[in-house]
């Protein structure tokens, strides 16, 4: 779908994670609807990609806190570098709807594709999952987030800490395993971890676990001598 930027409020349905604690949020599986209630437009200039084909897109994915700001985002794949530039530079005035979890504000996730058209402004925001198939064919991508295969060597933990659950949360989640998915940055730091799929954990302890997952750090991902964004999934299971 397509929504008017210029309307005071503009509302995007995708595939839209909803968190539980700060800083946590899940991979959802049905449509939920995201409303900004401030949408600064991002601009580029002097793009050659934009003049000659009249449209340049740029796919990411956002982490907005329980307020409604984004918190984080990271580049997927764009036809124009430049667009990463005209988001960062606009992107700490965006706010959405709060999403909520059981009654109260909480933290989302998403991934979607912002729209340049010839004329200088974003017009449309559309939901990533739905168009990725029909924009490939037109577009010529600098894929930012490269696969484990295409690195020149899988990134190894240099730092790592043991999530600190008491003895009695141990016990009572003894044997339960919470596995996150996460992007790790050029600087081997980690980047928007989610939990990946339901799971039966103490809320508690699934938090602490991605307290300490946020305090790990890897080797940086290279992709022929070059530090790149990878994307890695990692399962934490209370003994």
């Amino acid at each position: 779908m397509k929504c008017n930027l210029f309307t005071r409020s503009l509302v995007l349905t995708a595939l839209l994670g909803v968190g539980m604690l700060p800083g946590q949020a899940l991979r959802a599986n049905d449509e939920k609807v995201l409303v900004f209630e401030k949408f600064v437009k991002p601009w580029i200039h002097d793009s050659l990609y934009l003049n000659v084909n009249g449209v340049a897109t740029i796919d990411g994915a956002f982490l907005f806190n329980d307020k409604g700001y984004v918190d984080d985002w990271v580049p997927i794949r764009t036809n124009d570098m430049k667009l990463i530039q005209s988001i960062n530079n606009v992107i700490g005035e965006w706010k959405i709807e709060p999403v909520t979890y059981n009654g109260e504000p909480s933290w989302s996730y998403i991934e979607f594709q912002i729209r340049f058209v010839n004329e200088g402004a974003v017009v449309s925001l559309t939901p990533l999952e739905a168009v990725i198939s029909f924009t490939k064919s037109m577009r010529d991508d600098f894929h930012l987030v490269i696969p484990f295969r295409d690195l020149d060597s899988i990134p190894k933990p240099i730092h790592m800490e043991t999530p600190r659950i008491s003895p009695q949360l141990a016990r009572d989640s003894s044997g339960e395993t919470v596995t996150f998915e996460f992007f790790i940055d050029q600087k081997g730091k980690v980047r928007i971890p989610i939990i990946k799929e339901d799971y039966n954990t103490e809320e508690l302890a699934a938090a602490i676990m991605l307290e300490s997952l946020l305090k790990w750090e890897f080797e940086p991902p290279t992709r022929n001598g070059k530090a790149v964004i990878t994307r890695a999934v990692i399962p934490f299971r209370i003994p």
